[in-house]
């Protein structure tokens, strides 16, 4: 029993739980109960929530690997996807509003697939891309909501994730072809060599890791 609630399973255990409230949103939204809309709008709050949380604690206890953020990144596309597409038809709005972030998502997941294949690495995300999820968890619950500001809110958070998405991209095109990748400086070294020509922003903070890199650098440290 102590086992189950061991911190790497806990986390595989929040992942799928943001995944199956993907169907009590569906399910309460097209049932037009009252406050139904309410209750989505905080389902999509508890799915954020939580993702919040199993990163917390993946970072706490050293399971913040590779593997653990394909995981991760493949269940919040498969939610915001389906959550958001379901709105869309549901209260028949543009699926303009959906075509931005298909394309985004699409390239970013490509591109991490690449890098995740080739060196089991993956790119953590920069400020700008924390803020744009935020943005987008916001933009969801005034879509079904139905409050004012909704298109605003929307364009300005595709305009924070396509910002993420290029500096993404020039994280790709500057460490990808390297021999060596790097690390953040917030764990055991780096290699300060390795940050020409990125943003400011990615200078700061995580940027590249592999659980094998940061074991060999303990090693030395001792």
């Amino acid at each position: 029993m102590r086992d189950l609630f061991s911190p790497k399973n806990l986390i595989s255990l929040l992942m799928y739980f943001r995944l199956s409230l993907i169907l009590p949103f569906v399910i309460i939204l097209q049932s037009n109960a009252a406050y139904g809309r309410i209750i989505s709008a905080g389902i999509i709050f508890l799915i954020v929530f939580f993702d919040i949380i199993d990163g917390k604690i993946a970072k706490q206890y050293g399971e913040d690997t590779p593997q653990r953020r394909l995981k991760d990144n493949i269940i919040d596309k498969l939610t915001v996807h389906s959550t958001f597409l379901f709105v869309l038809f549901m209260d028949n709005l543009p699926m303009v509003w959906y075509l931005p972030l298909l394309i985004r998502d699409m390239s970013i997941t490509i591109l991490g697939a690449v890098g995740y294949r080739r060196f089991n690495a993956v790119i953590y995300p920069n400020l700008v891309h924390k803020l744009a999820i935020l943005s987008m968890a916001i933009a969801g619950m005034f879509i079904v909501l139905k409050l004012q500001g909704t298109i605003v809110l929307l364009g300005s958070t595709y305009l924070l994730m396509y910002v993420a998405a290029f500096d993404y991209l020039g994280i790709f095109l500057n460490n990808f072809g390297k021999t060596h990748l790097v690390k953040s400086s917030k764990l055991i070294g780096y290699h300060p060599a390795m940050f020409e020509g990125m943003s400011h922003i990615n200078k700061k903070f995580l940027i590249l890791f592999t659980a094998k890199e940061i074991k060999i650098q303990m090693k030395r440290s001792i």
